[in-house]
């Protein structure tokens, strides 16, 4: 009695058990990246940079800020102007 009352107890709790999902901070297509992403750190205020394989309206390889609610160029447009692929920051 008691192992069915464990196996239904831990049926029933993995139907209230969600995975964690991935989701697109600003909503879809929100930084737009025309390539992969390589790299992703956070700072101490909880701000996320990302860099990779993507190019801004210029061509050039940046990174990316995400403050909270938006994405910007880190430095401003074209500031770093990598002519190459990021791989860390």
């Amino acid at each position: 009695m008691k192992r069915a009352i464990i196996f239904c107890l831990i049926i029933m709790s993995s139907v209230f058990v969600d995975a964690q999902g991935w989701i697109e901070y600003g909503g879809a297509n929100s930084l737009a990246a025309n390539g992969n992403i390589q790299s992703i750190c956070m700072d101490a205020l909880g701000n996320t940079y990302v860099a990779g394989y993507f190019t801004n309206s210029s061509g050039k390889r940046y990174v990316a800020k995400w403050n909270g609610t938006t994405w910007t160029e880190l430095g401003g447009m074209s500031s770093l102007a990598a002519n190459l692929n990021i791989y860390t920051i």
